[in-house]
């Protein structure tokens, strides 16, 4: 299955914003940014998210921070949030018991996941609101306890740009291989939108949280809650995005997420 979000502009410092940059309101709202999550049944259940962003003008393009695709940054980095950073908070659903009323109930620990169209990424864990609240997050652990949980770059040709999600996984090529991003200007309804996409893919038998009980977060098919996120930095001005936004913007504000349609 495949879910679409609309990402939104936190306004609270728009005017600003837009002062700074050197254009109108207006074209800040004109940024659109979209996300779309799918379940992809490879040879272990993934999560598969693809972003995209289409600024209104070249001068905007000019001014975004939007690092180069580099097969050596290809790690584990933290504090990607300083930059143009694509992000997703997932928290998993508990499992329903007998006799149970029809409220659905979410645990507190949650996951965050960071990537930077550079390649860099950074896969989170906490048990509650910011905690642990040391800087970096601490890591999420595979579920042997030993290594970092990483993420997977699909490969996106540039001939194949435009092709669809739907398309993309309908394809016989294979998604859990190095990834070059896309950047590419294209046309739409005769005005040119300069266009950023990029996308990777987590295997959720990695997803099982250390800092509560394995039993409360193994999102092995179960995934409840779901806030793609995007920060984009222009040059001094960082512009947030999400579905809904806390006032001031705070992704971790759960109350803001969105169930996910399993």
């Amino acid at each position: 299955m495949s879910q679409l979000f609309q990402l939104q502009l936190a306004t609270e410092n728009l005017a600003a914003n837009a002062e700074q940059l050197g254009v109108s309101v207006s074209q800040l709202l004109a940024i659109q940014v979209t996300v779309s999550a799918t379940l992809m049944p490879q040879s272990t259940l993934q999560l598969y998210l693809n972003y995209k962003i289409q600024l209104p003008s070249q001068y905007l393009a000019d001014q975004l921070n939007w690092p180069k695709w580099q097969q050596q940054q290809v790690k584990f980095t933290d504090y990607l949030w300083e930059q143009t950073c694509l992000e997703c908070f997932i928290a998993s659903q508990l499992k329903p018991v007998a006799n149970a009323t029809t409220t659905i109930e979410y645990p507190t620990g949650y996951i965050e996941i960071n990537a930077s169209p550079s390649g860099s990424y950074a896969v989170y864990e906490f048990n509650s609101y910011r905690q642990p609240s040391s800087l970096p997050p601490n890591p999420l652990l595979q579920p042997n306890g030993e290594h970092r949980v990483d993420i997977n770059w699909p490969i996106y040709p540039t001939s194949q740009s435009k092709r669809s999600i739907q398309s993309l996984l309908k394809s016989d090529s294979n998604i859990n291989i190095e990834s070059s991003i896309v950047s590419h200007p294209f046309t739409s309804n005769g005005n040119t939108d300069h266009a950023y996409e990029c996308g990777f893919s987590v295997d959720l038998d990695q997803l099982t949280m250390t800092t509560t009980k394995a039993d409360e977060m193994s999102l092995n098919h179960n995934i409840g809650l779901l806030h793609p996120c995007v920060i984009l930095s222009f040059d001094k001005v960082v512009l947030y995005f999400a579905p809904r936004h806390a006032t001031p913007p705070d992704f971790h504000q759960r109350q803001y997420w969105t169930a996910f349609n399993q």
